[in-house]
Parts: C-alpha cells; structure tokens; sequence
C-alpha cells in the first residue's frame, strides 16, 4: 500500500533494533526513497518503509526485494544495515517472540550444537580471523555500520548539523580540539569524519559551507620552502611526478602537501 506523503505517516525509526521517534535522531542520510541506515516506521510501529519503493510493509520479503533485482544480502549493504537487521516490523517481530517455544529452542539449539556439520563450521568460523572476513567482503564493514552512525548521530547529515551547530555557539569554526571537546552527542574525531564525508576535516568544512581556521598564525605551523615549491610547481600545471622529480620526493609526499592545503 502506497500512501501520498509519506513524511505523515514515518514518526518513528527503528536503529539496530531500537525504536526512536523521528525527531530524536534527526536529521538523515537521503537511502532510495528512505533514510540511510534506519528503517522509517508508522505510529503503532506495525508498518516499515520499503527503501527501494516507499511501500509500506508489516515485512519486506524475499520476493519483494528479488522485485527489486536485489538481494537480501545487497539491500542491506546498499541502505547502511546490518546482515543480521530483520527485515519486519517490530510489532510482526513481537509476535513471532511470543509464538515461540522455550522448550523447542533448546532441543533445536542442543541438535545444532552437537551436530558433527555444527562443530565443522564452529572450527572454520574459529580459524577465519576478522581481516580474513574484512578482505573477503571488501567494504562490508564500513558499507553496513550506518545503523552504528545514526544511532551515535554520525551519519553525514546528523554531522553537518553538530558542525553547524557548534560553530553557531562558538562563535567560530571549530578547531580540532574543540571537535574533539564534543557536544551533547559525544566528540567528533577525524576519523568520525573521514568515514561520514570521504573528506579531511577542512575540505569537510569547506563543504558544508563553514571556513576552515588559517594556519600561518602565532603559534601555528608555517610551511616550509619545499612545500613552497611544491605548490608553485604544482600552480604551473607539473604532474606529481614531475614535481617529485624536482624537488626529490616521493609523489606520495607531493599529494599530501598539496592536500594539506598550507596555502589558500
């Protein structure tokens, strides 16, 4: 069932298996037709937000995501939830707790345990060492931990807010330590902000629409004649190698001056 404007009927989200009124954890990262990280969730708390169509459903199916080209697996890395996030509401979830046999999880629970096919894939799953995971699935670890950021408020829109709003109290924009200071929310370190925006901090600022802190000043690092050069050359149009080739460094070293931007 589509509804016309669907910002009526989504109050509430539902975070790593949480539930929060919207306004609590707003603002979000744009997901599809939903947000980032989170499930959209009616009232009663009886309906989700499909991401892909922006239908709601007491459960996105199997059959429901294969309409989508997509499997269960890709829609959770695609919209920032985890492998283990259920697709269905939290009142269908209830239900099927309380159907639930305590006595029929055990027997199961005691088969699977001392099942030769369960103690094989224990002793596998003992020898894979969580880098041999991480490299196995690529991004899956950064692709799938939105839920984390939104539940902290560390999503791109939930720091641009923080940002915008520590500035507009201090008065100024914020340096590196006062970032590290925090807020209500907790401290925005760099590498917070590197994961959220792809950027370093003061190209982050930049892009929100904030003006980095000069450096230069009394007391602050002064760029040194090589970096100098560099940056000459690199004005004139000479690639990293050619640079490197000059000045005698590595074209590695080339990029980080350019990135630390000792000039504006």
């Amino acid at each position: 069932m589509l509804i016309e404007n669907p910002e009526e009927k989504a109050t509430k989200v539902v975070i790593k298996g949480t539930v929060f009124s919207r306004q609590e954890k707003a603002p979000f990262t744009p997901s599809g037709k939903s947000v980032y990280g989170a499930f959209e969730l009616t009232e009663d708390e009886s309906e989700i937000k499909c991401h892909q169509c922006g239908e709601w459903r007491h459960r996105i199916s199997g059959p429901h995501v294969r309409s989508h080209r997509l499997s269960a697996r890709e829609y959770r890395l695609k919209h920032g939830l985890r492998l283990q996030c259920a697709l269905q509401s939290p009142v269908l979830i209830r239900a099927k707790v309380k159907l639930r046999k305590p006595w029929l999880d055990r027997e199961i629970q005691k088969k699977r345990t001392t099942s030769p096919e369960f103690r094989l894939l224990a002793n596998q799953a003992r020898r894979s060492s969580l880098s041999d995971l991480r490299e196995r699935d690529g991004q899956l670890h950064r692709k799938c931990s939105g839920e984390f950021a939104n539940l902290k408020m560390n999503c791109r829109a939930q720091l641009t807010m923080r940002l915008t709003n520590m500035a507009s109290r201090l008065g100024h924009t914020p340096t590196t330590k006062e970032m590290a200071a925090g807020d209500k929310h907790g401290r925005i370190s760099r590498g917070t902000i590197m994961w959220a925006f792809s950027m370093t901090p003061r190209e982050t600022l930049r892009a929100i629409g904030l003006t980095p802190n000069e450096r230069g000043g009394a007391g602050q690092r002064i760029a040194a004649p090589i970096e100098l050069r560099v940056l000459q050359l690199r004005a004139k149009g000479l690639s990293y190698a050619e640079i490197a080739h000059q000045v005698g460094i590595s074209d590695q070293s080339v990029r980080n001056i350019e990135l630390r931007g000792v000039i504006n």
